[in-house]
Order: structure tokens, then C-alpha cells, then sequence
């Protein structure tokens, strides 16, 4: 009895890593690490000797990844770190890593400094392609690596900001050093996709980056932009990058307007107050995808040109279409029923509700009970495989049943992007989830375009119907944008979506302190929810707010846009209770006004290392992260535009 007390109590020896190792077949752990970031790959190799061989087989390093939780420490292991290989055919040698990667991404990384990821990537010798988006990079630095070291990149991806961020301004000698560089000496691009802050000088110095570029043939400008949206910017920055630009072959060009503490305030009011007047530039703003060889072609099109042949959508994926709102729209859904084979190829369509030609009306224009039938035909007969419709500038009036028109002509569709007027039936959410068996993003919003007399009305959101949706659909995604209001929150409690990005502000200031309050309870009621954007204008950050929002313990990636104003030390207890109470917290971001008005953008990452002490990048201490003061935004979290149906930037999905 003795023994086997004593036997009892012999602790047992942990398992070793190496004891893992058979768990799987070895193409089984190539295809995980596949999935890894260049950190997790680190720590793989130092834990087994065994899958050391695979972490760092040629496959898995052609595309290697840094998160946003990388830190000096990491790359210095990584620039360092080696493998065995044969050399001269029978001698086994260490090599370096770096020279065996063709793909570099180190997106979102925002408290790494500029000189580190230059220093990746110029290790990086063999380098074809480099993603730094939502990365602060030397814009200068950048040009000159890619045109005198890494002359093999083909492919960039890269975030413009404003020159505030940067130790070299962006201004004429700087432009200087560009124009004065050697004709034929200049980065060996051929595709570009850059992130776009939109300033004068911004635009000035990507006009002159991009003409350096001389192989350079396909080009995606993402404009992003915090003034008044009648404020031509984006039309202007599309004019500079393309009247000089005859050498290339695509050029795309989306944008969004950055949600601030100043904006957000005016399009709380617009959406009460319609105070501009309906324009078809409402619909197709900042939205462009052209192709000028082997013969031009657009994205654009008005319906009643498609379907009397003036354009051809041969080859067009994705395409804006603008319908007239007059007599006859009616009519022509009907016609176009009969021309299925013209719109075969197209499985990403916007659809804009729009004024006739010459007219400015001072609300957008509203599809009555009668277009219903004519739209069934057509989208049955002709869309019917598409994948993504976008109808937020497409309005209807109450008795008008958007979603029963969709759900019952478009079975393969998985991302809907509506306005509040579109899913504010009786049973829209019934039809959708009797339809759409393979829903994922459910988006409402009026984003673009004014919104109608029925877009005033709160949405219509239960539980019952929401878990209507669950069970007969993949949603995982829903959006509910600054424009649209929710009649009752308690449809959260049978939510189950992994990104939620929700305006919690309505008129009643009773009824809003009630919702900010349960906010956190009704959320914790979903545990495969990691992330969440709360547009709350009218909400404080504070002690209070962080503990209601800290019940929800599954969040990884929170967002929190308000137009407030907060004290510093409120603001900063806001971070620390989260921080310390969300352990799978990775990442926290607000935008709040401070006492003065003055706009201010905080961002908190975990950095957290068990022998790591990270550098402090401002004036709030962190245990387990470091915190950013007025650093750019981290774009994924903070935008609430729509890219459904649209031209769609990297970064936010």
C-alpha cells in the first residue's frame, strides 16, 4: 500500500516537444507551418530540433509573416538564425535564413520603427515581393532600397501617410532627390498597391514616386481621407496619379472617409438633417477599376447603357451599375432579364438608385413595391451567381421588400451590403436567412449616400431573428454603420458573428445610458466574438466603460470611435482596466476628443515577452504592451466603410 502511495506521488516528467513530433505526418506540420508567423516559426525551431528542418525547408520561407507583436528582439533571431544545407553537392554548411525569402509581409506592425523593417527586408536578398501596409516606412528609404538593393521586388505594398509621421518631410527637395534620380535606375515595380493619407503634399509626392517606377503596370491607390466629403480631394488625387501615368495596364482606385471625433458628430446630423443634394457622384465616389490594354474598359456603367449595347461587360468581375430613377426603370429591369449572356461574367455588383440625368433632388430617389417583380427577373435571369451585392445607395420604401428580392434569386451570395431602409421589412432577416444559405457579411448602411425617409426608422433586430440567421446561414460578419439605429440591442445576447462593428448611439439619452451599461453583458453571451468596432459618439471613456466591455473575455481586437470629451487620466484608465482584464486582448484603439477638443488617437498593443521589457513609445506605461500616441490608425479596426461590391483595399477584411 506503501509503494503505491509513494508511486503515487513520483511526479510525472513533462512531455518534451519532440514527443509531438509523430502526433501528425510530416506533410500535415508543412502545411501548419504554412500558417505561422516568422515568430511562432522561432520559437517552433528552438523547441524541436526535429521540426527545426521543416520550419525552415525553402517552402515555408518563401512567404514569411510579421505580426504586429513583432519586436526588435524577434528580428535580430530571425536575421541571425540559419539552417543546414548542402553546398558544392556533399558539404553540409549553415545558412542564413533571410536569403530564402521571396515574399515578405509585415502588415499592421505600427510600433516597429522604420530602419527595422527596412533592415528585414535588405537581408532579404532574393526579395519579389514586400507588403508593409498600416507600417510608418521612410518613403525616401523605401525608394532608394527598392531602386539600388532589392531590384528583384516586383510587387509593393506600402501606407502614405501624412509628413508628421516621418523624420524627412515630405516636401520639394525631397520630391527633388526623386526627379533627379537616374531615368532608368528607379524601382524595377510592376504592381503597386499604396494606402493613400490624401494631402497635397501626399498626392505631390506619389505622383513623383509612381513616374520613377518606369515598368511599373498595375497600380491600386486605397485614398484615405478625414475632411468633409464635399471636399473634392479624391477626385483631384485621381487626376495627378493617371494624366502622366500611359505606361500602365490597370488602374484602381478606392477610398474611404476615416471616421474622427469632427466627422463623426456631422454625419450623426446628416443622417437627421438631409442637408446636400442627391448626385449620381453619391453612388460611384471614389470607387474606379480601369483597364486601358489590351482595350480600355471601366467598372462604371449606367444600366440603361448596358442594356442597349453602348458597353460590353466581357471579361468585368466587378462593376457599378447606376440606374436612373424615372418612368421607365422598371421597364428596364425587365428588358435586361432577356440579356442574361451580357452580364455572365460578373460575379461583384453595386447597384445605385440614382436621380435621371440633369436633376438634383434633395433626398435620394426610392424603389416603390412595383420594382420588386422586375428586379426578381433579372437578378434570377442574370446575377445569379454573384457572390457580393452592394445596394447602400439603392433605397426603398416601407412596403418594399429588398431582402425577399434578394434571398429568392441570389442562393450563392456571401457578403450583402444594404441600407437601413433594404432590411427594415417585417421579415428580412426570415427571407435572408430562408435564401442565403451561404451568408457571411451582413453590412447596413447608408455609406456614400444620403439616406430616405425610411432609413430614419430604428432597425427591426431581434434575438429570435438574428439566431434565424445563425442557424441557416455562416454569418460571421455584421455591420451596423453610424447611419442606421437599432430599435433593441437584446438582439446581441443570440448574436454569435467573430467581428461585429456596431453604432450603439440613439436619440433617447435614457436609453442610451441603459445600452452602454448592459452593453458588455449582452456581448459575453458570445464567446467566438474577437472583434469589435463600437461607433458610441456620445459615450465617455472611462473606468466605467472598460469595466462594462471587459465582460466580454473573448475579444482580441477592439475599436472604440467617439466624439466626446474625455480627461487623460479617464482615457488612460480606460486602456489599463481592459488591458489588465482581457487576457486575449491584442489590440485596443480609440478615438476620443480631449478636454481642449483637441482630436486624439491612442493604440495599444501587446507586446508582452516573459524576458522582454519593451521600449516605451509614450507617456502610458504598459505591463503588457506598449502604447501609441498619435501614431496612424490601425485601418482594419477603425474603418466603417463598406467595401462590398466595391473595389476593395488590402487591410480590411
Amino acid at each position: 500500500m506503501a509503494s503505491t502511495t509513494a508511486a503515487a506521488t513520483v511526479p510525472v516528467p513533462p512531455r518534451q516537444a519532440s514527443d509531438f513530433v509523430g502526433l501528425f505526418p510530416l506533410d500535415l506540420w508543412r502545411r501548419i507551418f504554412t500558417y505561422l508567423d516568422a515568430t511562432s516559426l522561432l520559437a517552433v525551431a528552438e523547441a524541436s530540433p526535429k521540426l527545426k528542418r521543416l520550419a525552415f525547408c525553402s517552402k515555408i520561407l518563401k512567404r514569411l509573416t510579421f505580426d504586429p507583436e513583432t519586436d526588435e528582439r524577434i528580428v535580430k533571431k530571425f536575421v541571425l538564425a540559419t539552417r543546414e544545407q548542402l553546398v558544392d553537392g556533399d558539404r553540409v554548411q549553415d545558412v542564413p535564413l533571410a536569403p530564402h525569402v521571396l515574399r515578405l509581409r509585415l502588415n499592421n506592425c505600427l510600433a516597429f520603427p522604420s530602419a527595422s523593417i527596412l533592415d528585414i527586408a535588405r537581408y532579404c536578398h532574393n526579395l519579389q515581393e514586400l507588403s508593409c501596409v498600416n507600417c510608418v516606412v521612410e518613403p525616401i528609404a523605401l525608394f532608394d532600397l527598392l531602386a539600388l538593393k532589392l531590384t528583384g521586388v516586383k510587387k509593393l505594398e506600402w501606407s502614405l501617410y501624412e509628413d508628421s509621421h516621418y523624420k524627412t518631410w515630405l516636401d520639394k527637395r525631397t520630391v527633388t532627390h526623386l526627379r533627379t534620380f537616374p531615368r532608368l535606375q528607379g524601382p524595377k515595380l510592376n504592381t503597386m498597391y499604396v494606402e493613400l493619407a490624401v494631402t497635397d503634399e501626399t498626392v505631390y509626392f506619389l505622383d513623383n514616386f509612381v513616374a520613377q517606377c518606369r515598368r511599373l503596370r498595375h497600380l491600386h491607390v486605397h485614398a484615405v481621407r478625414k475632411e468633409d466629403p464635399d471636399v473634392p480631394g479624391s477626385e483631384a488625387c485621381r487626376r495627378e496619379l493617371t494624366k502622366r501615368k500611359r505606361h500602365l495596364e490597370t488602374f484602381k482606385y478606392s477610398h474611404e472617409e476615416l471616421l474622427t471625433p469632427m466627422n463623426l458628430g456631422t454625419r450623426m446630423m446628416e443622417r437627421d438633417m438631409r442637408r446636400r443634394t442627391y448626385s449620381a457622384e453619391d453612388a460611384v465616389w471614389g470607387n474606379v477599376d480601369c483597364r486601358f490594354k489590351p482595350e480600355e474598359a471601366t467598372n462604371l456603367f449606367t444600366f440603361a447603357d448596358v442594356i442597349e449595347r453602348k458597353v460590353i461587360l466581357r471579361g468585368i468581375k466587378q462593376a457599378v451599375v447606376v440606374v436612373e430613377g424615372d418612368a421607365r426603370s422598371t421597364c428596364l429591369f425587365e428588358h435586361a432579364a432577356g440579356q442574361a449572356d451580357l452580364w455572365k461574367d460578373i460575379s461583384r455588383l453595386s447597384l445605385a438608385l440614382m436621380p435621371p440625368r440633369g436633376f438634383e433632388v434633395p433626398t435620394s430617389p426610392t424603389a416603390h413595391r412595383g420594382y420588386m417583380n422586375p428586379m426578381m427577373q433579372f437578378f434570377d435571369a442574370c446575377v445569379s451567381r454573384l457572390v457580393e451585392l452592394n445596394m447602400t445607395a439603392f433605397h426603398f420604401t416601407e412596403e418594399a421588400d429588398c431582402c425577399l428580392v434578394v434571398a429568392s434569386t441570389l442562393p450563392n451570395l456571401r457578403s450583402l451590403a444594404l441600407a437601413p431602409c433594404g432590411v427594415n421589412h417585417a421579415h428580412s432577416l426570415e427571407s435572408l436567412a430562408c435564401g442565403c444559405r451561404f451568408l457571411e457579411h451582413l453590412d447596413v448602411g447608408s455609406d456614400g449616400a444620403l439616406s430616405c425617409e425610411a432609413c430614419h426608422r430604428p432597425l427591426l433586430f431581434t434575438a429570435r431573428r438574428i439566431w434565424m440567421l445563425h442557424e441557416t446561414t455562416r454569418l460571421r460578419r455584421l455591420s451596423i454603420g453610424e447611419t442606421a439605429t437599432v430599435a433593441d440591442l437584446t438582439f446581441l445576447q443570440l448574436c454569435r458573428v467573430v467581428e461585429l462593428r456596431l453604432n450603439v448611439d440613439c436619440e433617447d439619452a435614457a436609453k442610451l445610458r441603459d445600452c452602454t451599461c448592459t452593453l458588455g453583458e449582452l456581448l459575453r453571451s458570445n464567446p467566438l466574438l474577437t472583434s469589435l468596432t463600437l461607433v458610441a459618439g456620445r459615450e465617455t471613456l472611462g473606468a466605467r466603460f472598460a469595466e462594462n466591455l471587459s465582460a466580454v473575455r473573448s475579444l482580441q481586437h477592439l475599436c472604440v470611435l467617439t466624439a466626446t470629451r474625455t480627461a487623460e487620466r479617464e482615457a488612460e484608465d480606460f486602456f489599463m482596466i481592459l488591458e489588465d482584464r482581457l487576457p486575449q486582448l491584442r489590440s485596443l484603439h480609440a478615438h476620443y476628443l480631449d478636454v481642449r477638443g483637441t482630436v486624439q488617437v491612442r493604440t495599444w498593443l501587446r507586446q508582452w515577452r516573459p524576458d522582454y521589457t519593451p521600449p516605451t513609445i509614450a507617456k502610458w506605461r504598459s505591463s503588457e504592451g506598449v502604447f501609441l500616441h498619435d501614431r496612424p490608425c490601425l485601418g482594419r479596426l477603425c474603418s466603417v466603410s463598406t467595401f462590398i461590391g466595391l473595389v476593395r483595399p488590402r487591410n480590411r477584411y
